[in-house]
């Protein structure tokens, strides 16, 4: 049965832990988006947080704090979209190097929409 919530290549790097499915550089490549997914969740948690704390009404006392903290989170996001860019998947071949390479532009468009986010909430609160 298929979830609604994945499409067929999400439903393949999805069930990527199967070993005896992919080759050992598909894999390396599944372990590193992951850890790029994740670490772009965390990111993700954090601007968050900031954009709650920069909603309240104390805010006004912390502004150039908050500010400072979205420019640092905003130089990891940055980071971490040059980390994604660096994962290689010229290795992998045919339907593997299809489905990696999708993953990876589906990466970079939500670190990049963060970025534009983060952007808009300094020029915002500044």
């Amino acid at each position: 049965e298929i979830s609604l919530g994945l499409v067929g290549s999400e439903m393949c790097i999805r069930d990527s832990h199967r070993s005896d499915t992919w080759s050992e550089e598909m894999q390396t490549v599944v372990e590193q988006l992951s850890k790029v997914e994740r670490q772009l969740e965390i990111l993700t948690k954090a601007v968050n947080s900031v954009e709650n704390n920069l909603s309240a009404q104390e805010a006004s006392q912390n502004r150039a704090f908050h500010i400072t903290a979205l420019t640092v989170l905003n130089g990891k996001v940055m980071s971490l979209i040059d980390d994604k860019d660096g994962i290689v998947t010229l290795n992998l071949e045919g339907l593997e190097q299809s489905l990696a390479k999708e993953r990876r532009r589906g990466l970079h468009t939500r670190c990049s929409a963060l970025h534009d986010r983060v952007q808009q909430l300094i020029t915002q609160h500044r």
